[in-house]
């Protein structure tokens, strides 16, 4: 069958959670189907990237996106009740483009990526169509808002029911609809929004992220994230400033490696002869594979934390909070749980000292990815789209 998906990311370079997700669907999905792959691209955009995803789809169109006149379309989008994730992405011209290209190819099926796109897709027949909710965006955006200054609280919370409203709206105009975890999965069904969720978790390159025994473990702890991601750049804050004091106490002359790509100024600024904040790097694995231990104190977000999987695929003992653990589920008697920092420095000092466990705890790790958390079989849900 011929399947269009529709995305507001072109799934390459994989340095963004949902690009990643998106691009082993896509392999996973060609299969069975012939993949027509519509997305849009911020400029500017690398058009050589076109070509690594011609192996997985028979037609590909990239619809360039402004961003100035993109932040217009969000502002203009709030007046009209739309919420900022939504608005930000959507505009008319690009729905005749969309439509222009529907009614060319005439797929079989639609598979969209998040809720943001959905507004491309409304009216059409419930039957040809299938949504991927990925997180429960309010849900993010509700913690974002805890977090948050009052008069800042205020401004997400109006796009938190903003978010709401629409994860309600557009539920009952797909057949089947998926999300990465069962926290998020309860979170929306409990609160009547959204109904029959089907799980469908990350999964791991099991055959690209292997352990690297020869590699000097030139850092104590490691964390890796996009660090424009609000939820990462909290995180790696938390590590410099609340963990790194109290462990050094403890443990004197502890090194520290922040990678990923687009650091922000104040994750920058957390650079110092004990913490290398490396930036964008080619090969990530070259990131886990220098560090003892992989930490993430990720107290905000939602969603399914896909580092974690890579560093235990790389047989990387981690340390992480309660609701990272709970969204993966399955692994919690081979991830260390820390809700506060002095956990934090508890377990690492554990972990530090015994250089025994931290191996025995990374082969364990690398056993369940193996296992369990595949692309292949963590796809497999998306199999249902082949039901009449």
């Amino acid at each position: 069958m011929k399947l269009l998906v529709l995305s507001s990311r072109f799934p390459l370079p994989l340095e963004k959670g949902d690009k990643l997700r998106l691009y082993h669907q896509i392999k996973y999905l060609s299969q069975n189907h012939e993949i027509i792959l519509v997305t849009l691209a911020e400029k500017p955009f690398d058009q050589t990237l076109v070509k690594d995803m011609q192996a997985y789809c028979t037609e590909i169109y990239v619809i360039p996106l402004d961003r100035r006149v993109n932040l217009f379309n969000a502002a203009w989008g709030l007046w009209q009740g739309l919420p900022l994730n939504i608005g930000y992405f959507y505009s008319r011209a690009t729905k005749r483009k969309i439509d222009g290209i529907i009614e060319k190819t005439r797929p079989d099926l639609i598979y969209v990526q998040l809720l943001r796109m959905a507004p491309y897709v409304r009216y059409r027949s419930a039957q040809e169509m299938s949504i991927d909710y990925m997180d429960a965006f309010s849900l993010r955006v509700l913690r974002r808002a805890k977090q948050s200054n009052i008069l800042v609280r205020f401004l997400w919370a109006i796009e938190a029911k903003l978010l709401e409203r629409q994860e309600k709206t557009y539920a009952k105009q797909f057949k089947n609809r998926f999300i990465i975890a069962n926290p998020d999965r309860l979170f929306l069904e409990q609160r009547k929004l959204v109904e029959d969720l089907t799980v469908l978790r990350n999964g791991v390159d099991t055959a690209f992220f292997q352990p690297k025994p020869t590699v000097e473990k030139e850092f104590d702890l490691v964390f890796v994230g996009n660090m424009s991601y609000h939820p990462n750049i909290l995180a790696a804050e938390y590590l410099v400033e609340e963990i790194a004091p109290l462990l050094k106490k403890e443990y004197p002359g502890l090194k520290v490696l922040i990678a990923g790509a687009d650091p922000v100024p104040g994750v920058k600024k957390l650079a110092s002869d004990e913490v290398v904040v490396s930036g964008y790097m080619e090969d990530i694995r070259e990131a886990y594979g220098a560090g003892k231990i992989f930490v993430a104190p990720i107290f905000a977000g939602s969603g399914m934390q896909n580092k974690i999987l890579e560093a235990m695929a790389m047989e990387l003992p981690c340390v992480t909070t309660p609701q990272v653990i709970d969204a993966i589920g399955g692994i919690e008697n081979l991830v260390s749980s820390a809700a506060n920092s002095g956990e934090f420095v508890k377990h690492l000092l554990n972990l530090l000292g015994n250089t025994t466990k931290r191996m025995e705890l990374g082969r364990l790790s690398r056993e369940y990815i193996v296992k369990n958390l595949s692309w292949e079989a963590s796809c497999s849900p998306l199999d249902k789209l082949n039901c009449p």
